[in-house]
């Protein structure tokens, strides 16, 4: 097995608190149990850096971001 696989067990079976830090409507796709969801962008803002980087590009959709995450 996996020495990463192994941690992640580690991890769940002591108990140890997890956060996500995306987007609600992709933590709402799936995310580890028990682990708190506190994102740093909206849904809104997600979709917009989104669109910005299929329109102008990487780094401009990372300026975009860093906006938003102040």
């Amino acid at each position: 097995m996996r020495g990463d696989i192994d941690d992640y067990r580690g991890l769940f079976l002591r108990g140890v608190p997890m956060m996500d830090t995306r987007a609600p409507i992709e933590f709402g796709k799936g995310a580890f149990p028990g682990a708190v969801n506190l994102p740093l962008m909206t849904d809104i803002e997600r979709q917009k850096v989104g669109t910005c980087y299929k329109q102008k590009g990487q780094d401009a959709a990372i300026a975009l971001g860093r906006v938003h995450t102040i």
